[in-house]
């Protein structure tokens, strides 16, 4: 007689969790306006992450834009941030980049950028740290606030 049939295999299924890496919509602004522009780089920042706050300060700490729940104590240290990366970057022979902070009940991350104005910082404020994704997407979003760069990288 016939071998009896093997059960048949039981499929297992495994779900493959695929971690989508988040899309930031790319900076733009028409303005000619330089405060312009840097308000809608506030603006923009708002609308891709959840944050407490975000500003715009120069490396005097004196505050550019403001938007949120922006502390002087949080511009006061992205301009004490902004000094300890340019020492960093002189020994290092490296301009621009990014630091985040985890202070006791949330994380400051500052982007700093050189302009023919002088340097900037950008922060952010928010309660988790941000995505390597999005803290590059900021370093660009800044560099075309400032420079005055449509999203295709031509002057304006």
């Amino acid at each position: 007689p016939p071998a009896p049939a093997a059960p048949p295999p039981v499929a297992v299924a495994v779900a493959a969790v695929a971690t989508a890496r988040p899309h930031y919509p790319p900076f733009h602004s028409d303005s000619q306006q330089l405060d312009e522009r840097l308000q809608s780089l506030v603006s923009w920042i708002e609308s891709c992450v959840d944050c407490r706050a975000a500003f715009i300060a120069d490396d005097n700490g004196l505050p550019v834009v403001e938007h949120l729940g922006a502390e002087q104590s949080h511009i006061a240290a992205a301009s004490s941030i902004l000094l300890m990366l340019a020492s960093v970057r002189s020994l290092m022979r490296d301009s621009g980049g990014w630091l985040s902070l985890k202070m006791s009940s949330a994380v400051l991350h500052v982007v700093e950028v050189e302009t023919r104005w002088g340097r900037f910082g950008i922060g952010v404020v928010t309660d988790d740290t941000l995505p390597l994704e999005f803290l590059s997407a900021l370093s660009a979003a800044v560099e075309s606030a400032f420079h005055g760069e449509t999203s295709q990288g031509e002057s304006t």
